[in-house]
C-alpha cells in the first residue's frame, strides 16, 4: 500500500479443534515450509554473491528453525 499497490496476502484461516492439537499442527506445517524458503533464499543469496543479504536471512531462519523445533516438541512428534 505505501508503495501504490495493494497487498494481495490471503491469510489461510485456522483451523477448530477443541484441543488445539489442529492449529499447533498447522501452524507447524506453515513454519516448515517458511525454513524451506529461507534456506533457499539463504542458498540463492550465495550463488547470487549476496553475502549481506544471507547474513541478513540467517536470524530469520534460526528463529524459524526454533519455533519448528518446539512445535514439534509440544505435538511430540
Amino acid at each position: 500500500d505505501f508503495l501504490g499497490g495493494t497487498p494481495s496476502v490471503v491469510v489461510p484461516a485456522v483451523p477448530d479443534s477443541p484441543d488445539g492439537a489442529t492449529a499447533l499442527k498447522s501452524d507447524l506445517d506453515l513454519e516448515e515450509r517458511q525454513l524451506k524458503r529461507y534456506r533457499e533464499r539463504v542458498t540463492q543469496a550465495g550463488e547470487l554473491g549476496l553475502p549481506d543479504v544471507a547474513e541478513a536471512l540467517r536470524p530469520l531462519l534460526e528463529q524459524t528453525q526454533d519455533h519448528v523445533a518446539d512445535l514439534r516438541d509440544s505435538l511430540g512428534v
